[in-house]
């Protein structure tokens, strides 16, 4: 994969992941951003309806931020030679693929009945559908141009 591709593909993961991130943060620090109220915001955001505690939610946006560092590494990563993090990151990056295929993969399967559920009606699953699953999907797709399959790692962009 040419490495210009692999860099838009990072840094859209990336960006991604520290703008969830940051979002993450407000929710833990009682800021409901974007809807006017956390019973609003649990409709459209929490399967169940109930939010999580700021503690596990501030949990869910240290793993975000931390990943989206990890990414901004493994960018950097590419156009150097191989360094004793290289390993590191790369596993990052199949570990990000996996998670986010599997979170699109339940996502999708759940929110459309085809796990044998019935959620024709709630907020949640309409948004699960149309973005969080999609969104999961391209994500972990950006992560695996993250992977090291073809030597171009260390490839400085020379043509430029």
């Amino acid at each position: 994969m040419n490495i210009r591709l692999r860099i838009l593909a990072g840094s859209f993961l990336a960006l991604a992941l520290a703008v969830l991130g940051t979002l993450h943060i407000l929710w833990a620090s009682g800021i409901p951003f974007p809807a006017k109220s956390f019973d609003e915001l649990s409709g459209a955001v929490v399967p169940s309806g109930v939010w999580p505690s700021p503690a596990l939610t501030f949990l869910v946006a240290a793993a975000l931020c931390v990943a989206s560092f990890a990414v901004v590494l493994r960018m950097l990563d590419l156009t150097r030679p191989r360094s004793i993090l290289t390993p590191w990151l790369i596993f990052a990056s199949h570990a990000l693929a996996v998670i986010f295929a599997v979170r699109s993969a339940l996502g999708f399967l759940i929110s459309s009945g085809l796990w044998g559920t019935n959620p024709a009606d709630a907020t949640f699953h309409r948004w699960d559908l149309l973005v969080y699953s999609p969104l999961c999907l391209l994500l972990a797709l950006s992560a695996l141009a993250l992977r090291r399959d073809d030597g171009c790692d260390g490839d400085v962009v020379r043509r430029a």
